[in-house]
């Protein structure tokens, strides 16, 4: 049996700003109608940075990378309350 897929293990030896590099690159490679205002992103992770389901960059209730989720128009926020 294998074991689940862990995106924090994967993280190791990585750094918050070498991960947040990348994030950025991404996103910046992403098509402008897909990507969340500078505006509304930065209000996001400000949302984010106060939730207790923050976890070294990941979400505790999906997984994903806050910097990444947040940067996509089309996502939400996955607590049972959206926080945005």
């Amino acid at each position: 049996m294998s074991r689940p897929f862990c995106r924090k293990c994967l993280m190791e030896g990585v750094s918050m700003e070498e991960l947040q590099a990348k994030i950025e690159a991404y996103l910046d490679a992403m098509p402008q109608d897909l990507r969340t205002s500078p505006e509304a992103y930065e209000a996001r992770l400000l949302i984010c940075e106060e939730c207790p389901n923050l976890s070294n960059g990941l979400c505790k209730l999906c997984g994903c990378f806050v910097l990444y989720r947040a940067g996509q128009k089309n996502q939400t926020c996955p607590d049972t309350i959206a926080r945005w």
